[in-house]
């Protein structure tokens, strides 16, 4: 694993603990109480990131750099000219512009990480703020605090992607943390590549870089991209001189395509700089160069390169959508997603019947499954009745009003009365996982409706429908029916 990819996972995990802090069933107390625990929570996580970022963010910067100096020594060998001078990663010079990126990187991160606290610490704070008034008012619960920062935070819908803890950029958009530091191990190592190369060629006598070409590409990098730029002034304004002797001009690198201090044009850029050795070429060579990068900066692309990059830039957001939804199953259905995301794209493209049934399982789990707002059936742990039910009814093929769904049972996940003890463990865990619907009172107690998806033993899941009732005078729901909701399943493979 690369250092690039170990800052992303540290931010991807820190990212879901800081959802999961938010949504974590609280165990009752006061609004103070509760303000209190997540708050040390929340702190305390930050905490731990911001102090294994630094070490992170340097190994992936000396990669970078690394391989910035490797590339410059392969700068030189191209024009044929002598090999250059041995260097040393970790002369002063280097380690001087290593520890600036380094520190740099850790700054932007850590900022971003104090945005994300402050956010949440001053949410968390206003919403302990509204749920006293609220239960001074109406007898508001701790409860209602909680889901007050669920739509705050998260947004209303909790099983979303994207969330609103993040970065605020200028144009407004939020940026969640884990995606800002999956920006930050793409860009800096390629600014830790571009450094390097500027600082050796300085270092070996060099004072021009061209930098990279590359088709398509975006209306910024198409002003910048082929030209070669100087880096002294002295380079800039006159040192080489065309075949008639007079001066050539090059752009200042700092003050051009560099202009806003980092080393890329612009987070996410794959151009690059080389080193050009101005010695391996004639004067007219040069003048050429001039000439071509002394030209206006401004997008120059033919309407067939602005819709190739479009197309391009389409096809990278249909990857990163597919992404997205691959870690979205492998979260909600870890036993069910492919392995790989490779095998997902390729599920995915074929629409295949496996593709099918895990977009229409998520789809249930999102519509079904407990979150805030939705609890599972109150006191489902001490549930009775299931066994009961089963053997004499759900799975018993030889009573007259249940024999069919015990007949679909077989059919459908191969569930019988010789295991209906594995069913029975499966409702007890869906009644975990999945939210209860009120069906009223008929006049024998509260009834509940759980819909729930059941893997059978022939590995095929199902969505199966158990009902449940409180009755009257006692709290402890008993099992009324089971049976697979086969109805749905036929219509969804028939979509």
């Amino acid at each position: 694993m690369t250092a690039a990819e170990e800052l992303l996972n540290l931010y991807e995990a820190a990212q879901k603990k800081l959802v999961e802090i938010i949504q974590r069933k609280a165990l009752g107390g006061s609004p103070a109480v509760y303000e209190r625990n997540v708050l040390k929570q929340i702190t305390e996580l930050l905490k731990k990131l911001k102090k294994a970022t630094p070490e992170v963010v340097r190994q992936m910067v000396l990669e970078g750099y690394k391989t910035g100096l490797e590339s410059a020594v392969e700068d030189i060998l191209k024009v044929k000219i002598p090999a250059p001078p041995v260097y040393n990663l970790f002369s002063r010079i280097h380690a001087e512009q290593i520890n600036l990126i380094v520190r740099n990187t850790v700054d932007s991160l850590t900022k971003a990480v104090n945005i994300v606290g402050r956010r949440m610490q001053d949410e968390i704070r206003e919403a302990g703020l509204r749920a006293t008034a609220m239960k001074t008012a109406t007898g508001g619960t701790v409860r209602e605090m909680q889901k007050d920062l669920e739509q705050r935070l998260l947004g209303l819908n909790l099983r979303q992607q994207s969330g609103r803890m993040g970065v605020r950029y200028k144009n407004g958009k939020i940026v969640p943390l884990d995606k800002y530091a999956a920006m930050v191990s793409r860009t800096t190592p390629a600014e830790a590549q571009n450094k390097a190369k500027i600082v050796q060629a300085a270092e070996w006598g060099y004072d021009l870089v061209r930098c990279t070409t590359h088709a398509p590409t975006c209306e910024i990098c198409a002003q910048y991209q082929g030209r070669v730029y100087a880096l002294t002034r002295e380079a800039a304004n006159g040192k080489y001189q065309s075949p008639n002797g007079e001066p050539l001009r090059f752009p200042l690198l700092y003050e051009t395509a560099l202009v806003h201090g980092y080393e890329t044009i612009h987070p996410n850029c794959r151009h690059r700089f080389t080193i050009l050795p101005a010695r391996a070429y004639s004067r007219a060579e040069l003048a050429e160069m001039s000439r071509m990068s002394m030209r206006p900066f401004e997008d120059t692309r033919s309407d067939a390169e602005c819709k190739a990059y479009a197309q391009e830039q389409a096809v990278k957001r249909a990857r990163n959508d597919d992404l997205r939804e691959w870690k979205r199953y492998k979260s909600l259905l870890p036993e069910d997603a492919p392995k790989t995301f490779a095998g997902f794209r390729s599920m995915k493209r074929a629409n295949s019947v496996r593709y099918q049934q895990l977009k229409w399982d998520a789809a249930f789990l999102q519509e079904y499954g407990v979150d805030a707002d939705h609890p599972p059936l109150p006191n489902y742990e001490w549930a009775t009745g299931i066994d009961k039910k089963l053997i004499g009814y759900s799975l018993n093929k030889y009573n007259e009003s249940g024999k069919n769904k015990a007949l679909v049972f077989d059919r459908a996940l191969r569930y019988t009365e010789a295991n209906a003890d594995v069913l029975e463990a499966a409702i007890k865990e869906g009644l975990v996982n999945f939210r209860a619907i009120h069906k009223g009172n008929k006049g024998y107690g509260e009834q509940f409706e759980v819909r729930m998806l059941i893997r059978g033993p022939n590995g095929n899941k199902q969505p199966v429908i158990t009902g449940w009732i409180f009755d009257t005078g006692k709290d402890t729901p008993r099992m009324v029916t089971a049976y697979v909701d086969d109805n749905k399943r036929a219509q969804y493979r028939s979509t």
